[in-house]
């Protein structure tokens, strides 16, 4: 009863020790709650008003068209003006601005949006926690847009639709599930562009096409379907954009077409990590208020400027006059803004680098002291001080400089202000991870790890020796070691191009485990001998752990790593005991695969060796056989391009 309870006691010790560990490395970021609220919005500087003067929008109707997997040199790279000929002339000498648009891992779909739609940056712990709490009415700029008036249309993945039930007045989603399909998900999407153009009921309208997504999942981003999806986006691009400028020859204000991805694409065709090809991605900003590429500063040949993705949130909000969503870490694009006054112009600056100083006095005790807090506090004095000499015009060329230096202020606190509330993303808690790690290695468990034998069961003294110091080692790095590999296995970071950390890792375990046991075996005694029972409880561990995975897209690419892990670590055990035991006079005593030790009768033969011998070799033919089918066709996405025995074959 006693040692029972003791093992409740510390399994419950282990639990808070784990949790301690991922509370340190897993920090949940600090939200606001509610919604941005114009009546809330600060008075401008030196205004005697308590509430704050109206954002003024800059655009009328807004389109925002999204495709999966747009990398950027799919746009901007060698190859653009071929595959996207419309897009790359309106960038490069059009009403347009361009950007290349950096994510923040996990660069996969869910996250992205509430990247784009909220303007925060969901950690991985947030896929798990808070996720689905955008459905639940996270701001967004969709959220400011319907409570501004507008009328919201969407067509394309359904996953808006399930995180934002309600939102869109008309909308129908295509389902992500075939990923072989790259031709009817996105035809179904653009059958309804034409009559959503030609209808006036609307605001907003959201387009989020699959077909390249699913191509580099199924072929590569050196596949021959590329260019001509790429072409297919264009001509969408094309129409829509088109039918916009026809809308601005009338007197009202400007549309707003924006060009983006969620995330981009590895060489391999995948996505979820953090390489370049996947975190970069065009984002462009076509409008007829906008002037042309050739008439900016920057030379258009130029590679465009990088911004974050998070950056697009802020913008559409205060483009459509509302303001900024409270947890954005994002700051508006001013370049869109340039075309308005430039009173409307600080305003929107100033309203923007209110919302990140509130989002940094919420997560930061120091935030007087961060240089974005004290740039805000400058730039309102100069806002102030242009808002006194100014005339009612804006006019004259002290304002005018006043207004430059004012506006280029706002520019420095928000830049600063959005490091300052990003930076806490990548800072852990050492000492929790430290307390956690300690209590977890600590705490023993006795019903997992018994303790040996009495000294006087050994007949060999070094081995009992080795043994009583060293017995709970094995157990803790077989904790330790099973979920670091089970996340290489899941992630297959590799230490070469032809070694994943997973199978390094396997076999290291592997051999570990088999020495141990082997070692551990053959220095017991006559007496001492004992029953090593498989460990089932691990492999079904590991078997729920899998299954776990299957929820992750980016697990279930590699899911094959952690099978190869589990079944090379169930062969290397089998092996081990499967190996005969050496008996006092030297004779190997029967192995026979039935985790016997020596006889107590004396009845070990060396017919018993032998059958355990034959078990060891045929354990070993299955081995190789494993490892043969393992490298005769490379699966997953990290290392399909290797060249295997079945590609030796078909040669």
């Amino acid at each position: 009863m006693r040692l029972a309870s003791l093992s409740v006691l510390c399994a419950v010790a282990q639990l808070v020790g784990l949790a301690l560990f991922l509370a340190g490395f897993f920090p949940v970021r600090r939200s606001l709650p509610g919604h941005a609220d114009p009546a809330r919005l600060p008075p401008e500087p030196g205004a005697s008003s308590v509430a704050g003067e109206a954002l003024e929008p800059a655009f009328g109707r807004v389109v925002l068209v999204l495709v999966d997997a747009l990398r950027a040199d799919f746009v901007f790279g060698a190859h653009g003006a071929t595959n996207m000929p419309y897009t790359h002339a309106q960038a490069h000498g059009g009403h347009a601005l361009r950007y290349t648009a950096r994510a923040h891992p996990p660069t996969v779909t869910m996250p992205r949006i509430k990247a784009l739609t909220s303007g925060s940056i969901p950690g991985f712990l947030d896929l798990l926690m808070n996720l689905e709490a955008v459905a639940a009415g996270d701001d967004t700029f969709l959220w400011q847009a319907l409570a501004a008036g507008r009328r919201l249309r969407f067509y394309g993945d359904d996953t808006w639709l399930r995180l934002f039930p309600g939102t869109f007045h008309q909308a129908e989603g295509t389902t992500s599930f075939f990923v072989t399909d790259h031709t009817e998900v996105d035809t179904n999407v653009t059958r309804h562009v034409p009559a959503a153009l030609a209808s006036r009921d609307w605001q907003l309208l959201v387009l989020h096409y699959l077909g390249l997504d699913h191509i580099g999942h199924t072929h590569g981003p050196a596949s021959a379907l590329v260019p001509h999806k790429l072409r297919e986006m264009d001509a969408v691009v094309r129409a829509v954009h088109t039918a916009l400028l026809r809308e601005d020859e009338s007197p009202s204000l400007p549309a707003l077409l924006v060009l983006c991805g969620d995330h981009g694409m590895s060489n391999a065709g995948s996505h979820g990590g953090s390489s370049e090809e996947e975190l970069l991605s065009p984002l462009l900003l076509f409008s007829s208020a906008f002037p042309l590429a050739g008439e900016r500063r920057t030379d258009p040949e130029t590679v465009p400027a990088e911004v974050l993705q998070v950056d697009l949130a802020a913008t559409l909000s205060l483009g459509m006059g509302r303001p900024v969503p409270l947890n954005s870490m994002g700051h508006v694009i001013t370049a869109a803004l340039e075309h308005r006054p430039i009173r409307e112009q600080l305003r929107a600056l100033q309203a923007n680098a209110h919302q990140l100083a509130a989002l940094l006095r919420a997560g930061t005790a120091s935030y007087s002291s961060e240089p974005g807090y004290l740039h805000r506090e400058n730039a309102e004095r100069w806002h102030e001080s242009w808002l006194r000499q100014a005339p009612a015009n804006g006019s004259g060329d002290a304002p005018a400089a006043l207004a430059a230096l004012a506006r280029g202020r706002y520019v420095d606190a928000l830049r600063g202000l959005s490091r300052a509330v990003t930076r806490d993303l990548a800072r852990y808690d050492t000492r929790a991870m430290a307390a956690g790690g300690a209590t977890v290695l600590l705490v023993r468990n006795p019903a997992m790890m018994e303790p040996p034998p009495p000294p006087q069961r050994y007949h060999n003294p070094d081995c009992r020796l080795v043994l009583e110091t060293t017995w709970p080692l094995p157990a803790v790095a077989a904790l330790l070691a099973a979920p670091a590999a089970l996340v290489a296995a899941a992630t297959a970071i590799a230490w070469t191009r032809r070694c994943s950390a997973s199978s390094s890792s396997s076999y290291t375990s592997s051999v570990t485990a088999a020495a141990a046991t082997t070692v551990g075996r053959r220095c017991l005694g006559r007496r001492g001998s004992r029953s090593l029972a498989p460990p089932g409880w691990a492999w079904l561990g590991g078997i729920a752990a899998h299954t776990a995975s299957l929820a992750s897209s980016s697990f279930v690419e590699e899911e094959h790593l952690t099978w190869y892990y589990l079944g090379t670590s169930l062969l290397a055990v089998m092996v081990a005991r499967q190996a005969p035991l050496p008996t006092d006079d030297g004779d190997e005593g029967d192995g026979g695969g039935e985790g016997r030790g020596f006889d107590d009768s004396g009845g070990g033969g060396g017919g018993g060796g032998g059958a355990g011998w034959s078990g060891v070799a045929a354990l070993c033919g299955v081995a190789v056989a494993f490892r043969l089918l393992r490298s005769w066709n490379q699966t997953g996405v990290q290392w399909v391009e290797l060249t295997d025995i079945g590609d030796w074959l078909r040669r």
